[in-house]
């Protein structure tokens, strides 16, 4: 990789804080040989906007030419990227034959290696269909200009944009699909997130403000290089006087405590609460594991289960208000085992679904909206009797 071939069909700073990944090139690209110029490149300027990324005079006078001329366009767009530290890129430089990125794959086989692993497929639907080797020189290029932009942060805009963006950093793919793992931040280096293509939300407008929520975090994530998640005190294997000790410590004075469980086989597993976004308590009930088989009572003996019932009782009746996410499932289950419930308050899934309907409410989604967590619940395999909450 030359240095003249670095920063080609490239728009805005060459040392950004971001950088947005698309996939390839449609008819405007290809005219003009820079990328997100045509349709989807002016949405995502508009959500950039809707976003509050660098809003001043440099976005209002580029919004007020968007459908002047491309070329009056891209210049007031280029000189308020540059003056932002915002920089745009495709993964490859060229138009697919029919903009389809089948075009690139070959008609069957397996992929190719690249930076040492054999690359998964670039298409998966309707089957799964390979990148030809010709084209890894794409890959090699966008790593190299990565590594010489240093952003703090590369946002992947489509599937196939975090496929490119990915093998090019060679990095560990994250585990789940693109719909599971966007809105989460990665470590890289550098950092990256997964969004919508907006050539997607053009055809799926409900994911518009998806994709606006995951900008919004971009530009909050590329402040800084490092890579944080929130610190958390979970207890997990708790001992009856550790049950007690946290209920005094943070459950008498709470204003607010939130509730979840866990089944599996037809009874309560586990409930875990939490006093504030920083502690936490998990009750277990029962000991469940895949390799080997487990399925037993956590506790000793019967009656330091009863014991733990007792406690959990306690803190469902303290007068702290009650959180739940999708609580008709857990409070069934409380009721039908027969724990009294005090002060119910809010449930997240119902107060986010009436606010965003048109989004998604499961817990995971949520997660990937409101907090800087990972998608946790892909960090584990589930049972097949496992009962999973149908919160969407």
């Amino acid at each position: 990789m030359t240095p003249s071939s670095l920063f080609s069909a490239w728009a805005g700073s060459r040392s950004p804080r971001v950088l947005f990944v698309g996939e390839a090139w449609g008819e405007s690209e290809d005219l003009h040989r820079v990328p997100f110029v045509g349709h989807s490149g002016k949405e995502l300027f508009r959500m950039f906007g809707d976003a509050g990324i660098a809003p001043g005079a440099g976005y209002a006078s580029a919004k007020r030419v968007i459908y002047a001329s491309d070329e009056a366009f891209l210049a007031a767009r280029e000189a308020w990227l540059r003056a932002n530290g915002i920089a745009l890129k495709n993964v490859f430089n060229l138009r697919p034959q029919g903009n389809k990125l089948e075009a690139l794959c070959g008609p069957e086989g397996k992929g190719v290696v690249f930076g040492g692993r054999v690359l998964p497929p670039l298409v998966r639907s309707p089957k799964h269909l390979y990148m030809r080797g010709e084209f890894a020189g794409h890959l090699a290029r966008l790593g190299a200009e990565v590594a010489s932009a240093r952003p703090a942060l590369v946002v992947a805009l489509g599937t196939a944009a975090l496929w490119g963006l990915v093998a090019a950093l060679r990095t560990a793919p994250p585990a789940g699909t693109h719909t599971e793992i966007r809105g989460t931040v990665h470590p890289g280096p550098p950092k990256f997130l997964a969004t919508f293509h907006p050539s997607y939300i053009l055809r799926q407008w409900s994911a518009r403000s998806v994709a606006v929520a995951d900008l919004i975090k971009s530009w909050r994530e590329s402040a800084t290089r490092e890579f944080r998640r929130p610190e958390r005190t979970v207890l997990i294997s708790p001992e009856l006087a550790d049950i007690r000790e946290w209920y005094f410590r943070h459950v008498v004075n709470a204003q607010a405590l939130s509730c979840d469980i866990e089944t599996k086989g037809g009874q309560i597993t586990s409930i875990g609460f939490a006093s504030s976004p920083r502690n936490a308590i998990v009750v277990p009930f029962v000991l469940v594991g895949e390799d080997p088989p487990t399925f037993r009572s956590y506790w000793r003996t019967a009656e330091d289960e009863l014991a733990a019932r007792r406690e959990v009782r306690r803190f469902l009746q303290s007068p702290a208000e009650k959180v739940f996410q999708n609580g008709l499932y857990d409070i069934q289950w409380l009721l039908r085992d027969g724990y009294a419930i005090r002060a119910c308050g809010e449930d997240t899934m119902l107060l986010h679904h009436a606010i965003h309907p048109e989004m998604r409410k499961g817990l995971g989604f949520l997660g990937s909206i409101y907090t800087d967590e990972p998608a946790w619940k892909l960090m584990r395999k589930r049972g097949s009797d496992e009962s999973v909450k149908a919160e969407e």
